[in-house]
């Protein structure tokens, strides 16, 4: 039988004479599939593959997270050297990866050649000790780790600075190779030896020792994964840390490394050479990849200069031992030649280095203090050094680095030319230092005229919104989840610290009125109650606001309210030079700070600044955000707080606004078009004023617009909305055509009659006196601009402007005669539908819709008032109201109309609204316009034949006796209406039945006609050229 089991001597190459020759590869195969599947399951919770691996550095080195970095990793410390060993026990565990990327292709070679006098000697520099010391350790580790766990928030230092450091890296290669080794059993090693002298090579012990090893396995690899993910991110004790699902993919490299090694133990490579070819080229792609990702994204955070480029060396030395490898095996070369291509390979540890070196400066944060930050010269340095000052906890900071700090950031707020990011976390910071002894200061900061003051608390919740709940907020920044970013409520708490009691500091609690404006405290060092605070010799102290501490400076009331009204004003710099920038982050920042700061009610805003707040908020992705700022904006224009004039003045704040149009909620998407609505309206109530449609609605704003209008077809009040706005856009595009071509008409006349009049005044002149021809020459000059406006009689006949605006009147009204003076083109879509729901034959005038149009304007042709349709103008139109008189005898005859032509054709070009979107308009309306004909049709003649009978869905009866003209008359229209509405794709035809139509049409529709659609589409499949009256009662 062979030596396979404990009763004899045991040898794991006798397995397959045994008939044990499938539980040679069987474990390896298992811990292959574990290894993989829990390592895709893991980056799946990470947010999936496709979302990996993101190739952009600016979004990996986002100034924030690297700001959170070095602030977590403060720790207070009398010595001015900053405690340094978890850096080196992580640059360690860094170090250990080198030797087994690089011997690991070595491994193949080695066994591919079958040199097995090599083979243990390689095998072992991976695991240094023996199987059963490096069990006990790992137990050991496991055990320190769950009784630290016990009672974590004594000994959460011990477990983030030593237990999990150690175990998940410093020792994870030599754990996870043993517990591998021990499910595998690979032969060449020394294995643990049970009583007996019995061991793993024996099949009826294998059992024992391969189920030890996959659960240590599982055991350690899960860990190590969950480390990585959860806990790591959140320590407090680093100085640097990488991307969270790079550190995924490291942790399946530093297991995948001793996976190959056991695979390579089972495999024959020396006779199965491809098997040997394409272990190699597995390693090298996964490193290959794993360098290009490295070198372009340089994924470690913070002071991660050394750590990314031990990595770029790791794996640059990968690819040149598996390139090595490969050209050995596939020439079938010895051992002998391969020491020799190995020979360069410091040279490429040197090159790798340097060369990623160069490209990690560009992304490293100096391993300094946040005080050094701060004083650095890097304004990067300073940008990270303003967000750490924010998120530290100042109890870790040295007391005598406070004052210090301050001036700093006092200096950085100051500082016009810097980063508006860097600027506005300094200010955040500096408004923690004065609003303590603010709090006694009756000074008004903000706005000061009553006129002008914004009422109080005017912030609206879209509570009432149902999708609300279903939007998960999107947290655009890593330390949202840990720290309150100075939200000021009525439940502020304010805890005043003694700092010169060291360790062991008392809090004091400061209680806090509903206001937030006086506060009543108890303090042992000082009375607060007369708004002078003593705080000994002390120039700052420390403050608790809502569980984070905050450098507060000791200071009188009247001191601390200017250095607000200071901070205030430099608020609203960094948010104009944000949004000068297009700065995104810091545009959030300064705008959710100012929020913050008048909720809080220590500020007054003033209409124009609350604007600009909301719809730089509107900009953001955080969609529960926008969702509650659309909703205060809405609700503040529709009562009046906001003067709709303000939009006008203030082009950029409506451009801001309409990034709304994107966003999922259908209710915040109406509420942003009836605003635009709104805007648009007053423009056209003034007759157009001097408003630029062209820079009031920026091409970017266009392209939001005409998404929406795409996007929620199905949604008709979205869409009757965006509609509506279309049509007024068109319609103001066209009065202000008209303003432009009357104003180029009279240019273009009067230069015509300036050569007549010219040679008209010189004969004069010089025909009258020397006295005189000064004094009649200078009335000439004064009378010759006059002169000109006369002069267009004699080319251009002045016609008649029209007297109400398009968007006026009603559709019913579009195709008469009368409309003809406003339009050669009577067949315009955009005016044929503007009414899309039209109750009775009057008119139905628009809210707010001007009901004058514009002044008499002169006029060279008439003017085409759609932009939709391609005819040419009737010529009807042209000779009925406009005449354009012959030139004059003396002058050639002047070709004006080809310069109109090209002036047209550069409109159409840049009109706002484009072809597409305004054939689709007149779609759209006019169906709903005979859906809701056909109905009311249907209606009336089902009352009046039998108010009592229903029509819908009866069998079909040949034999049955017809009920005459009037039910064949109602089975026709409802055969129309039918057919009608199930081709009416992408007109929210549904939701328009629903919300448009009466009640009494509405409920019609629901139990008669409506039945009739389902029937249709069971009975379709038999005969579509059947006549549809079958499926109605005779």
């Amino acid at each position: 039988m062979g030596d396979c089991f404990s009763d004899v001597g045991c040898r794991k190459r006798g397995w397959p004479a045994c008939g044990y020759k499938w539980l040679v590869l069987a474990p390896v195969g298992l811990l292959w599939l574990v290894w993989l599947c829990v390592g895709i399951a893991m980056l799946q919770r990470q947010g999936g593959l496709t979302k990996l691996f993101p190739f952009d550095p600016k979004r990996i080195h986002d100034p924030l997270a690297q700001g959170v970095a070095v602030a977590l990793s403060q720790r207070r410390s009398d010595s001015d050297k900053r405690p340094r060993l978890l850096r080196y026990l992580k640059v360690c565990a860094m170090l250990a990866e080198w030797p087994s990327f690089t011997c690991t292709p070595l491994l193949v070679a080695i066994k591919a050649t079958n040199e097995t006098n090599n083979l243990a000697h390689m095998l072992s520099m991976l695991t240094t000790t023996s199987e059963a010391i490096n069990v006990l350790l790992a137990a050991f580790c496991g055990i320190c780790i769950l009784l630290l766990r016990q009672c974590a928030t004594k000994n959460e230092a011990l477990l983030m600075r030593f237990a999990y450091p150690v175990t998940f890296d410093v020792l994870y290669i030599p754990f996870v190779a043993t517990f591998l080794r021990l499910a595998s059993c690979p032969d060449g090693y020394d294995h643990i030896v049970l009583p007996g002298t019995s061991s793993c090579e024996c099949v009826d012990r294998f059992g024992i020792y391969g189920v030890c090893g996959l659960v240590g396995f599982l055991l350690l690899y899960g860990s190590a994964l969950h480390y990585k993910t959860h806990i790591e991110p959140l320590a407090t004790t680093m100085d640097f840390r990488f991307q969270t699902s790079f550190q995924v993919i490291m942790v399946m490299a530093r297991t995948h490394n001793p996976v190959v090694s056991m695979l390579v133990n089972a495999i024959d490579l020396a006779r199965v050479t491809g098997a040997a070819i394409g272990i190699t080229i597995c390693l090298g792609l996964c490193a290959s990849f794993l360098l290009v990702y490295t070198y372009q994204t340089q994924p470690c955070i913070g002071s991660g200069r050394v750590p990314n480029n031990i990595r770029a060396v790791s794996f640059s030395s990968s690819i040149y031992t598996s390139l090595c490898v490969l050209v050995l095996v596939s020439t079938s070369g010895g051992m002998q030649l391969l020491y020799y291509a190995l020979t360069p390979l410091p040279v490429v540890w040197v090159l790798a280095w340097t060369l990623n070196d160069r490209r990690a400066r560009a992304f490293n944060i100096p391993n300094l203090s946040i005080l050094e930050l701060l004083e650095h010269p890097s304004s990067q340095a300073h940008v990270v050094g303003a967000i750490a000052a924010f998120h530290v906890d100042v109890t870790k900071v040295n007391v005598r680095e406070f004052a210090s700090i301050y001036r700093r950031l006092e200096a950085l707020a100051k500082a016009t030319k810097r980063d508006p990011l860097g600027r506005i976390y300094a200010i955040r910071t500096l408004w923690f230092c004065h609003v303590e002894n603010y709090r006694f200061s009756d000074v008004v900061i903000g706005e000061r005229d009553a006129a002008a003051i914004l009422p109080e608390n005017w912030w609206r919740k879209d509570q009432a919104n149902p999708e609300r709940t279903l939007i998960a907020r999107k947290s655009q920044f890593l330390s949202e989840h840990r720290i309150n970013l100075c939200a000021v409520d009525d439940s502020l708490q304010v805890l005043a610290i003694d700092v010169r009691r060291g360790s062991k500091r008392m809090p004091v609690r400061l209680s806090v009125s509903s206001k937030g404006q006086s506060f009543m405290m108890a303090l042992p060092l000082g009375d607060g109650s007369s708004g002078h605070i003593v705080r000994g010799t002390q120039p700052y102290h420390v403050i608790r606001v809502q569980d984070k501490h905050w450098i507060s400076k000791t200071e009188r009331p009247d001191e601390a309210a200017d250095a607000l009204e200071g901070l205030y004003q430099r608020s609203l710099e960094v948010l104009a030079q944000a949004r000068a920038m297009e700065h995104h982050v810091a545009m959030y920042e300064a705008a959710q700070f100012l929020l913050q700061w008048y909720k809080s009610q220590y500020l007054q805003l003033n209409k124009t600044v609350y604007v600009e707040i909301l719809t730089t908020l509107c900009a953001t992705h955080d969609p529960k955000l926008v969702m509650d700022v659309t909703h205060s904006l809405h609700g503040a224009c529709t009562e009046g707080v906001v003067p709709t004039d303000l939009w006008l003045r203030h082009a950029s704040y409506l451009n801001f606004f309409m990034h709304a149009l994107g966003h999922p909620s259908r209710s915040t998407v109406f509420k942003c078009a009836e605003v635009l609505s709104m805007v648009l309206e007053a423009v056209l109530g003034n007759a157009g004023g001097d408003v630029n449609l062209y820079l009031l609605l920026q091409p970017a704003s266009m392209a939001k617009l005409s998404q929406a209008f795409w996007s929620w077809h199905n949604a008709y009040e979205i869409s009757d909305m965006l509609e509506r706005i279309y049509l007024l856009l068109q319609d103001l595009e066209e009065r202000q055509k008209h303003r432009k071509q009357s104003t180029n008409v009279r240019k273009e006349a009067s230069d015509l009659n300036a050569p007549w009049l010219s040679k008209l005044r010189h004969s004069v002149v010089h025909m009258l006196v020397p006295s005189v021809r000064q004094s009649f020459g200078s009335r000439m000059a004064g009378t010759l601009s006059f002169a000109k406006l006369p002069s267009l009689s004699n080319h251009v006949q002045i016609g008649p402007s029209p007297a109400t605006s398009i968007a006026d009147r009603s559709e019913s009204h579009v195709g008469s005669p009368a409309d003809d003076r406003f339009t050669t083109n009577p067949d315009a879509p955009l005016r044929r539908s503007f009414s899309s729901t039209p109750t009775n034959t009057h008119a139905q005038p628009v809210r707010g819709y001007s009901a004058r149009g514009p002044r008499r304007a002169s006029q060279l042709q008439s003017i085409p008032t759609s932009i939709v349709s391609g005819r040419e103008p009737r010529e009807s139109g042209t000779g009925e109201h406009m005449r354009i008189p012959e030139p004059a005898p003396s002058e050639p005859p002047v070709e004006i109309a080809p310069l109109v032509n090209r002036r047209k054709q550069r409109r159409d070009r840049s009109s706002l609204v484009p072809q597409d979107v305004a054939t689709e308009i007149d779609r759209r309306r006019t169906l709903r316009k005979e859906v809701d004909g056909l109905v009311r049709q249907a209606y009336m003649v089902h009352h009046s034949a039998s108010p009592r009978r229903s029509f819908v869905a009866a069998p079909l009866d040949k034999n049955a006796p017809r009920r005459g003209h009037r039910n064949s008359e109602l089975v026709n229209v409802t055969a129309s209406l039918v057919s009608l509405y199930k081709t009416a794709d992408q007109c929210a035809m549904e939701d328009f039945i629903a919300n448009a139509l009466e009640p009494h049409l509405r409920s019609f529709f629901e139990d008669q006609i409506k039945p009739c659609l389902t029937t249709v589409a069971q009975a379709s499949a038999p005969s579509s050229s059947r006549r549809a009256s079958w499926l109605f009662a005779s």
